[in-house]
């Protein structure tokens, strides 16, 4: 688009030298015009009313199939012009207009769309002398073409999908589907990535920040979150989501499938709990802290996030298992680790690692003293 602009300035600059050569001679100087439009990166026609003198330069006549040699030009200057049959009326107006958008066959046979430009360059009593220069609509309208199909294509699949879709070209704004629409509640089809990032349970909001920051790829990702549906309870979804990086003729596109998946989930956590949740404190245990400690550790990389480490264990605890029994002691163990699960900040953890030993991971928010304070707390 910049390429075809400073073309047309650099051909209206042209014509301007054009119109000061012929204004200051009482010929036509077939030299002098050759010289400077023959060459030129756009087409250009210099046709005198009665066509007793017509140039057609070479970027037209390529693209006309036009050859060098050919003497006769006034039927391509029709062609050019987007007239089938010769008409006085529409050459008048084409002289008299600052922009006309013609539409002919190229060399190839494909349609090419170009918008005349035409100036006066001399007028005596027999013609006048025109300068006309092109600018190629013929990509643009492809283009546009182009663009129209994909959000027309892209339109009629949100309409049609039975399952929930949300799709974005920059990030920022998306589409819902219909179905998406109606699982989540929502109020309009079109919202903001904050707006959908409010739906989000806060402990799973980092696990939607990374999907965001994805790079293009040719892989479908898939992410679990837990979003808040029409009924006002947090339900689980499988988000299988694209991104695909913007090509000459198509715009980028980030987003894909979203799956109410929480009877699953609610299977998948029976089994899971039983391999990764303590069976005495009810929390987390060392497994857990295990593989969600590489996730955490693997957002923290890529979204510059830093965390907190904390081991704790109680003191002597061996004392209250000999002297107040197995039974009291866990019911010790169960208290300290329900405190211990109130200092949980979002998209952190907190674990039993063994016995009496405890972990406590602690999103860092830049309070140096977060740690120390917290553990006072505890």
């Amino acid at each position: 688009m910049i390429t075809y602009i400073s073309t047309l300035v650099f051909a209206t600059i042209i014509l301007g030298i054009i119109s000061n050569i012929m204004m200051k001679k009482n010929y036509v100087n077939e030299e002098n015009i050759i010289k400077i439009a023959e060459n030129m990166n756009t087409e250009m026609i210099i046709w005198a009313d009665d066509f007793s003198y017509v140039f057609i330069n070479k970027k037209l006549r390529e693209l006309l199939g036009l050859p060098d040699t050919a003497s006769d030009h006034k039927a391509a200057v029709w062609r050019a012009f987007g007239i089938s049959e010769p008409d006085e009326n529409i050459l008048k107006e084409i002289a008299d207009s600052r922009s006309y958008e013609a539409h002919f066959k190229g060399a190839d046979t494909s349609m090419v769309s170009i918008a005349w430009s035409t100036s006066l360059v001399r007028r005596n009593k027999k013609s006048t002398l025109h300068v006309s220069t092109g600018f190629n609509l013929t990509e643009l309208k492809k283009m546009k073409v182009n663009l129209a199909s994909a959000n027309d294509f892209f339109n009629s699949s949100m309409e049609l999908a039975e399952i929930g879709v949300l799709m974005s070209v920059d990030r920022r704004n998306y589409r819902a589907s219909p179905e998406t629409v109606k699982m989540l509640g929502l109020k309009s089809s079109s919202l903001t990535a904050a707006q959908f990032r409010s739906l989000i349970h806060p402990n799973d909001r980092m696990i939607f920040d990374g999907a965001l920051m994805s790079m293009d790829s040719k892989e479908v990702r898939s992410v679990e979150m837990r979003i808040k549906s029409a009924d006002g309870a947090y339900r689980w979804y499988s988000y299988r989501y694209k991104s695909i990086e913007a090509t000459d003729n198509t715009l980028p596109l980030f987003g894909g499938a979203i799956l109410d998946v929480t009877d699953e989930h609610e299977k998948d956590l029976r089994i899971e709990r039983l391999a990764y949740i303590d069976e005495v404190t009810e929390i987390a245990n060392r497994n857990k802290l295990l593989k969600e400690g590489t996730s955490i550790y693997d957002s923290s990389k890529l979204l510059h996030y830093n965390f907190w480490i904390i081991v704790l264990d109680i003191d002597r605890f061996h004392i209250i298992n000999d002297t107040c029994g197995y039974e009291n002691g866990n019911t010790i163990l169960k208290n300290f680790a329900h405190i211990l699960y109130k200092f949980v900040t979002p998209g952190g953890l907190a674990a039993r690692i063994s016995g009496d030993n405890f972990a406590l991971i602690l999103r860092d928010y830049g309070d140096d003293d977060l740690p120390v304070r917290t553990v006072k707390s505890i």
